[in-house]
């Protein structure tokens, strides 16, 4: 079989289904990376899920942090609460004594979309009003300190947000943040989570359901490592 490229439409959520011939491919990547389909999927023992849902408290520990302004933190979410006129987010790091160093991505607050990635504990609006089960992409680039919405039905939105690297910087969680404001996101569902370094995949997490625990979490299909709860609040998928 020889390689072919076939142009899609410029919004890969435009694509409704593929068809892969039996036998021919075995994966499909972004030019970036990205495993946006496996055949066989999982490894024995796991089933890949659409998505997974916080529950009260509920949070995953990616274990990855970042070491110097290298990195890319891609994030495919929905947030399912009615208002997000307190504080909602579906991921976050931070040196867990002041919000400076925090990074945040799928933060609302006050009923529109921020960023909270910012210097001097500032923020940026992007103008955009909350509504619920919407389904987000949100990319935050270090290197270029910017972050992306993608928001259905209308252009991409990026933001100028420049970011603080601070000493003792936490791990990445999912649902909550490590950082000084550790809003939970009851009701949040993640989709896909992505992180690179220089450019290299180093984690490319998608939901899925533990078999032997009867656990849901993200499996990442770089390190072939599964992650469920960090605490004792359970994760519901679908």
């Amino acid at each position: 079989m020889t390689n072919s490229v076939t142009n899609y439409p410029p919004r890969l959520s435009a694509v409704k289904s593929i068809r892969i011939p039996e036998g021919e491919v075995k994966e499909i990547r972004t030019k970036d990376g990205i495993v946006l389909w496996h055949r066989g999927g999982l490894p024995a023992g796991y089933a890949e899920c659409e998505y997974i849902q916080s529950a009260g408290d509920a949070y995953v520990d990616t274990g990855w942090k970042p070491t110097q302004m290298n990195f890319e933190v891609y994030v495919k979410y929905m947030h399912t609460q009615s208002s997000a006129s307190g504080e909602i987010k579906i991921a976050g790091y931070g040196n867990g004594t002041n919000s400076a160093n925090d990074l945040s991505l799928g933060r609302c607050h006050g009923n529109v979309w921020r960023a909270w990635n910012c210097l001097s504990q500032s923020h940026v609006e992007t103008g955009k009003a909350y509504v619920p089960n919407l389904l987000v992409e949100e990319t935050y680039d270090a290197v270029a300190q910017t972050n992306t919405w993608v928001f259905p039905g209308i252009d991409p939105i990026t933001k100028s947000v420049p970011h603080a690297i601070g000493n003792a910087i936490q791990n990445l969680w999912l649902f909550r943040s490590s950082g000084y404001y550790q809003f939970p996101s009851s009701g949040g569902r993640i989709y896909r989570v992505t992180i690179k370094e220089d450019g290299v995949l180093v984690r490319d997490l998608v939901p899925a359901y533990e078999k032997a625990t009867q656990t849901y979490g993200l499996y990442d299909l770089v390190g072939r490592r599964f992650y469920g709860p960090a605490n004792s609040c359970p994760l519901y998928g679908k």
